[in-house]
């Protein structure tokens, strides 16, 4: 971790993954290799940081759990007209 402390650390990695989907994308999985990248080498085994609880949610990610988990938003098709049954 060379020079950089803990708290340093972690906010370098959530400012990358805020910014660069392809590094969030490898540290969610495998955070090990997304951390080492970032600090420039080993971490040491006590630093600790847990991607799911760290990250704020994505635009992409919060549709997926607007309204409940893997709810999928329903939009009406603008007004169709259904043909009138004549009697």
């Amino acid at each position: 971790m060379s020079s950089l402390n803990a708290a340093q650390l972690k906010s370098m990695i959530i400012a990358r993954a805020n910014s660069d989907e392809a590094f969030r994308k490898l540290l969610l999985d495998d955070p090990q290799a997304a951390i080492e990248s970032v600090a420039g080498g080993t971490v040491p085994a006590d630093f600790v940081f847990d991607p799911s609880s760290e990250l704020e949610l994505n635009d992409a990610e919060l549709a997926l759990v607007t309204g409940g988990v893997g709810r999928k938003v329903y939009k009406p098709e603008e007004e169709v007209q259904k043909p009138t049954e004549e009697v």
